[in-house]
């Protein structure tokens, strides 16, 4: 094992002790890893070839490793997104993914991505397929699953049954093939988001896109609500 692997690895440990502390929840330092950031600095002092912080600067021989947070060209690591509210629930483990997506966006934006969507149970997810079917997209759900929920909601309709009714049995179909490992969204495991994009314009969603991308990320665009949905 290199040095430097080493004290990453020390440094992975740490974090994940700290973690642990935090939330009662222990990650084994290959998870915690996951979310350490290498940056790659392409300058050295020509004198000594030790790493500097720019052209003829002082020399640092040392990598640059940030938890859970880029820096942007002013060398800031404040976050470039929000949530829009406290009932948005983002675990640990796409956190790193959703600040370096908003940290590449704001470098060629300037501005702050919207989170409004992040981890859902099963009910959250068929509240969420019931809006989208009562205002008739029936489109963004597809496959067996998606037809099964959409025969479901039409018959509830048409039998006179309420909306939490249906929204029951939708949660318990949904729960079903999520528990056979068949989630019909990422936001059950954790691993979806969703960005607002009404405050956006096209070179502003072509930036989220590209950022989403760049992350290791599958851009959607959805249109009931309007938003860009990311899956990691």
């Amino acid at each position: 094992m290199r040095a430097n692997d080493h004290t990453l690895r020390e440094a992975a440990e740490m974090l994940a002790f700290e973690h642990f502390l935090r939330t009662g929840r222990l990650l084994d330092a290959n998870e915690m890893s996951l979310t350490l950031e290498r940056k790659f600095n392409p300058y050295h002092d020509p004198a000594n070839g030790r790493f500097t912080t720019g052209p003829g600067g002082q020399g640092n021989p040392h990598e640059i490793v940030v938890y859970g947070r880029r820096p942007d060209k002013a060398g800031s690591t404040a976050l470039k997104w929000k949530a829009k509210s406290d009932a948005v629930r983002i675990p640990d483990a796409i956190r790193g993914k959703i600040d370096a997506v908003a940290a590449d966006y704001h470098a060629v934006t300037g501005k702050t991505l919207t989170v409004t969507d992040g981890m859902r149970t099963p009910i959250d997810q068929a509240e969420r397929i019931y809006y989208k079917f009562s205002h008739g997209d029936f489109r963004t759900y597809r496959g067996a699953q998606g037809a099964e929920l959409a025969r479901m909601y039409r018959a509830g309709i048409a039998s006179g049954k309420s909306k939490s009714q249906i929204l029951s049995a939708m949660a318990g179909v949904i729960n079903h093939h999520l528990r056979q490992g068949l989630p019909i969204s990422k936001h059950l495991l954790g691993m979806g988001v969703d960005f607002r994009v009404s405050d956006l314009n096209q070179t502003e969603k072509d930036a989220l896109r590209n950022a989403i991308r760049n992350n290791g990320g599958k851009p959607l665009d959805e249109g009931i609500p309007p938003h860009i949905h990311a899956s990691f």
